[in-house]
């Protein structure tokens, strides 16, 4: 495995180590729908801890399954999906300038539901789009004992009936942490918060994470749920802790509505959060911006760069798990401190090479 590559997991391996430090482990180069869910299968009930590999490509998962890929296991092993590897065999580094490994529900199925609550889950390099669901987790549903989602693209998910939250993403961890790193969420709807909703059940064993991901232009049904993020827990009052440092949290509301809310204990480093969600626990932060991130224009291209001009380029806390890589494969901080978002700005080329420079 390449030192990049190393880089880019070593979190996920924390992690999964915390939880399976000697178990057997198999791993799974798949490069279909059909290997992808075989695959998920097999994980089930193996006895090992699992890497399923998937290769760069466009899943179509009604087309090819007529529904979404499942896992369900009661073992106390870990799950990990690592997408976005161009070799056959799965070797080398991931490309996170490519394509990806696009898991598409065209808009008939949710692409992903995960139960492992006796063990880990970990997503790294996926894309999750065009979800639909009645029910919760438009993109992807995830509960294990921990759960980690990092350098991943949620887009055009939609979560529908009475209590549907999470239009991006639903995740629960019961025994651990939840984290969430370097990801961009965008286009989302939810009947309850369009974006991404975060459970943590256990305050004891860790404290979940959110890092460096961009969540905007997502969509709630309910006025008094936050369109973009929503953390909460175990607890009366809630007794989870979080670390929200260095996100995007902006244009995921309408007129009255709010885009950020947080129902547990927490710590807030220089975050870009347009407007936080009554009730949300107010514990006084002064290193929050609420500004126009000013995203480079793309159309559809599913990359929210930042201008060269944009008031989060260096302007975040350099002193977080940077983790390496931004979500388009570039080296994270190349100013004088890391950018806020999923992006890092390449601010070396602002000398006119770069066509966003003046």
């Amino acid at each position: 495995m390449s030192n990049i590559m190393m880089r880019q997991l070593s979190s996920v391996s924390i992690l999964l180590f915390a939880f399976a430090s000697s178990a057997p482990a198999h791993d799974f180069c798949v490069d279909s729908s059909a290997a992808i869910q075989g695959a998920l299968t097999a994980a089930q009930s193996n006895g090992e801890d699992d890497t399923i590999l998937i290769r760069t490509g466009h899943y179509l998962l009604d087309t090819d399954l007529s529904a979404g890929l499942t896992f369900s296991s009661t073992e106390a092993h870990s799950l990990t999906l690592i997408g976005g590897f161009d070799d056959p065999q799965c070797q080398g580094a991931i490309d996170l300038a490519g394509p990806g490994s696009v898991l598409d529900g065209e808009v008939a199925v949710r692409p992903l539901i995960v139960s492992n609550a006796a063990g880990a889950v970990s997503i790294t390099a996926l894309t999750f789009a065009n979800g639909f669901v009645a029910g919760t987790g438009g993109g992807l549903n995830v509960g294990a004992g921990a759960v980690t989602v990092t350098l991943s693209r949620f887009y055009l998910n939609r979560a529908t009936g009475a209590n549907a939250q999470g239009g991006g993403l639903f995740a629960v961890a019961v025994a651990g942490p939840v984290e969430l790193h370097n990801n961009l969420i965008w286009y989302n709807r939810a009947t309850k918060v369009g974006g991404a909703a975060l459970y943590q059940a256990d305050a004891v064993n860790g404290d979940g994470s959110v890092e460096l991901n961009t969540i905007t232009a997502n969509t709630t049904d309910t006025l008094a749920e936050p369109g973009g993020l929503r953390l909460t827990g175990g607890g009366a009052p809630c007794a989870a802790n979080f670390g929200v440092d260095n996100n995007i949290v902006w244009n995921n509301h309408v007129t009255g509505g709010s885009d950020f809310g947080v129902f547990c204990p927490h710590t807030r480093n220089t975050n870009d959060i347009g407007v936080v969600t009554p009730g949300s626990t107010d514990i006084g932060f002064t290193s929050d911006l609420s500004v126009d991130s000013q995203f480079v224009a793309c159309g559809t291209c599913g990359n929210l760069e930042l201008e060269w001009k944009s008031p989060l380029v260096d302007a975040g806390t350099s002193n977080v798990t940077l983790h390496g890589f931004d979500l388009a494969g570039k080296f994270r901080q190349q100013g004088l401190k890391v950018d806020i978002g999923a992006f890092e700005n390449d601010v070396i080329f602002r000398n006119a090479f770069d066509s966003n420079a003046p």
